[in-house]
């Protein structure tokens, strides 16, 4: 039962909402998502700051499900030790959306460039890159050409966070974080279309 009151003192302390370690497929994606929004409403916050809380989320979990094929990793990695998390949080006035999983390091290096032009590009030109993919409908072996990260920094309006921590010569354990800023009241409420 110690285990259980400590996590829970962590969650409180940290002020996480939710968090998943585990296989990520559509069905828990769903179930995932549902419970998010139940807990933002839970929380009374505003239309436009849960959708976009719900939809970064959303992209992250696709990008999980995309970029984890456990099947793939010669020698297998240890599932208990290397499974893909999700976490959210809410400090003052800001969410905290964070992942995790294992990659290749073939792949590591792709995302490493993608994360890091997209983190030069001002917001114009984030949002112009992104309405041309969605016109060209460019798309990757992996699904999206990108375009959930671009929606994410998007969305968001921040830097995408990452990092890469070696497992071994062949694998890396990919973190990433999104911040979404929340408004403050006497500011102006951002126009809902995204």
């Amino acid at each position: 039962m110690k285990y259980v009151e400590d996590l829970r003192k962590l969650m409180v302390d940290k002020k996480l909402i939710l968090i998943y370690e585990g296989t990520i497929t559509h069905d828990i994606m769903v179930s995932l998502t549902k419970l998010a929004s139940s807990k933002l409403d839970a929380l009374e916050e505003e239309f436009f700051i849960k959708k976009k809380v719900v939809n970064v989320m959303v992209e992250s979990l696709q990008n999980i499900v995309r970029h984890y094929e456990q099947e793939s990793f010669t020698p297998p990695l240890d599932p208990d030790v290397y499974s893909p998390v999700f976490l959210m949080g809410k400090r003052d006035d800001e969410y905290i959306l964070a992942s995790g999983n294992p990659i290749l390091n073939e792949d590591g290096d792709i995302l490493r460039d993608k994360l890091k032009n997209i983190n030069n590009m001002e917001k114009s030109e984030i949002r112009k890159l992104y309405r041309e993919i969605i016109q060209n409908m460019e798309l990757s072996s992996k699904g999206g050409a990108g375009l959930g990260f671009l929606d994410m920094a998007r969305r968001s309006g921040q830097k995408l966070q990452f990092d890469f921590e070696a497992i071994d010569e062949n694998h890396s354990f990919f973190y990433m974080m999104t911040i979404i800023k929340v408004p403050k009241e006497a500011e102006e409420v951002p126009n809902v279309k995204s």
